[in-house]
């Protein structure tokens, strides 16, 4: 799964999914790095690192999303319902939704 973010929070309907698939090695798509490669002692021990892609691979890729980003609001928001004792409802705001609530009973 693929979200959007804005600092430390997640954008609000910015969950995508990504599907991905394996394929064959391309070698002009691989890299191998590290000391192990340019030279080595006999006896002890040297490293690489060798970074394998897929034929997909072969050039850069890229998932834009474009979004609106909210300006977040620290306030009370108050709200008068008019209703029947032991009526249900829930609320939603930027596109969420609260739990059920039952009128008279305190949460």
């Amino acid at each position: 799964e693929l979200t959007v973010n804005s600092g430390t929070s997640i954008v609000s309907g910015s969950s995508y999914s990504v599907e991905v698939t394996n394929s064959s090695p391309q070698a002009s798509s691989s890299s191998a790095t590290g000391n192990g490669l340019k030279s080595g002692i006999a006896g002890e021990q040297t490293s690489f690192k060798i970074q394998l892609r897929d034929q997909r691979e072969a050039e850069v890729q890229a998932i834009m999303a474009k979004g609106t980003l909210i300006e977040f609001i620290n306030e009370i928001q108050r709200l008068t319902l008019s209703s029947n004792i032991g009526d249900r409802f829930h609320l939603e705001f930027r596109g969420q939704n609260t739990v059920e609530f039952e009128v008279g009973t305190a949460t």
